[in-house]
């Protein structure tokens, strides 16, 4: 996939794979889960880019799946729902609680975040 030089995290293809992989660790959390080993960590972007979604056809493929697994959830979710408190743990093991609502939004601003960052001057 071709770089775009000046992104703070690297390249356009480590941002996509970050903002991808961040996604997918939240949806597992919020389906009381854990993600799969080898894509636990959103922050090793740069490292996932190269083993584990590699191509343009991979970001894609698993994008899509990732979103199929969104619809699904987002679809079955009720107000009473959305507005609970759920309990996670983090990449460390460690216990985290919040309002399922604030983490959606927190995953909404997540991804603007990355897609709108501007080379650092």
């Amino acid at each position: 996939m071709a770089t775009a030089d000046g992104l703070s995290i690297g390249s356009l293809h480590v941002t996509l794979v970050h903002i991808l992989v961040a996604e997918l660790v939240w949806l597992a959390r919020w389906e009381g889960g854990l993600p799969s080993e080898e894509l636990k960590d959103a922050r090793l972007a740069g490292r996932l880019a190269v083993s584990e979604v590699p191509t343009v056809d991979a970001v894609t493929d698993l994008w899509r799946s990732e979103e199929a697994k969104q619809h699904r959830f987002f679809s079955s979710l009720t107000d009473d729902a959305i507005s609970k408190t759920i309990t996670y743990m983090n990449q460390y093991g460690e216990p985290n609680e919040q309002p399922l609502s604030q983490l959606i939004a927190h995953v909404v601003n997540h991804g603007t975040q990355f897609r709108a960052r501007r080379p650092s001057a």
